[in-house]
């Protein structure tokens, strides 16, 4: 294929913006682009402030809310910051949150004997339960912030049904890098059905909100059809 054909988008090449929404200057994109491949820093917090934070419980039929901060954590480490939102916000007593290793769930236990329940999908409470003094997490802790990132390109158009340009499954750790290629995946062709030198892409999760990489830098590669 002829160099000319080829086109390479970095984040580092911005014009402004953050690496996460940015602007920068491209050659004339009119016409149909393939998606080469894309690589891609998976460096999204697991906890979002406003998206996955918020943790209602009720005990002794009083209901509380907690903010978890946002940021990475692990399944421990984030056991120990829900103990800690949730004890402040209780103000009778001290909650406790565990996780357990061998079953991949989260555990709430508070130091009033008062029953209990918890709403939060992050820790893996995904349903308000009361079970007394200890209510279990109906599911397993999943720390991923999205299963997909999705990449918008202003004024082009992609052929999935999410309403981005192209996607990119996320299919490694926090801090890792997603390497996704064509030939490897899935062919994804993207339609610039007007002349565009001034390229604005944007990144958004599988519910079409922002969402930051935290200023890591990624980039992508499109070919002309």
């Amino acid at each position: 294929m002829n160099g000319d054909k080829l086109v390479r988008i970095q984040s580092k090449d911005k014009s402004t913006g953050t690496t996460s929404d940015f602007y920068c200057t491209v050659r004339d994109m009119q016409g149909v682009w393939r998606l080469e491949s894309c690589l891609l820093p998976n460096c999204s917090y697991h906890i979002r402030t406003g998206i996955n934070s918020t943790i209602n419980f009720t005990a002794n039929s009083v209901d509380y809310t907690a903010e978890i901060s946002e940021g990475w954590y692990t399944s421990a480490s984030l056991a120990t910051e829900a103990s800690s939102v949730m004890s402040t916000a209780y103000t009778p007593g001290t909650m406790t949150v565990t996780y357990n290793s061998t079953t991949g769930k989260m555990s709430t236990t508070n130091d009033q004997t008062h029953s209990m329940s918890v709403t939060c999908p992050a820790l893996g409470y995904t349903t308000a339960s009361a079970s007394g003094v200890t209510t279990p997490g109906d599911s397993v802790v999943v720390l991923s912030s999205t299963d997909a990132y999705h990449a918008h390109i202003e004024g082009a158009h992609g052929q999935n049904r999410t309403g981005s340009s192209f996607m990119i499954n996320n299919n490694a750790n926090s801090g890792e890098f997603i390497y996704h290629r064509d030939r490897d995946t899935y062919t994804q062709l993207i339609r610039f059905p007007h002349s565009t030198t001034n390229m604005r892409v944007h990144l958004r999760d599988d519910e079409g909100r922002a969402i930051s990489i935290n200023g890591a830098h990624w980039s992508f590669v499109l070919s002309k059809i």
